[in-house]
């Protein structure tokens, strides 16, 4: 699969999503968890987290309060314009690199079924 739909993926997969007070807020709290650090990831002014991609690595660091204090900012738990700002700005990405390429793209669920889910439910 290519490394961009990957990224792609995870961005309705598992993902946390942070303002930087709430990052430095985990940060503080979890100062022991150093893997936390290394792998937010700055988009805009928010910091994305791909927390179940680092519990399939190594389920055994998150505790359970780690792993609430994560869900609770999972995208899809995320106020429905707050995640529909996310989910367009990761859609207009594709875009522009699809533009650029003589490729053909398959989509699973995730890239339609899932948003058309979650702005139903929301």
């Amino acid at each position: 699969m290519n490394y961009f739909l990957r990224e792609i993926w995870t961005i309705f997969n598992g993902v946390a999503c942070f303002s930087p007070l709430e990052w430095e807020q985990l940060l503080n709290t979890f100062h022991e968890m150093e893997f936390l650090k290394t792998n937010g990831q700055k988009k805009g002014d928010q910091v994305l987290l791909p927390y179940r991609k680092l519990m399939n690595q190594n389920s055994a660091v998150f505790s359970e309060e780690l792993f609430e204090a994560i869900f609770k900012r999972d995208i899809y738990e995320l106020p429905f314009e707050q995640h529909t700002l996310i989910a367009v700005q990761k859609w207009a990405e594709f875009a522009e690199m699809a533009l650029q390429d003589d490729k053909i793209y398959l989509f699973e669920c995730c890239f339609i079924q899932n948003p058309l889910t979650i702005g139903m439910i929301k």
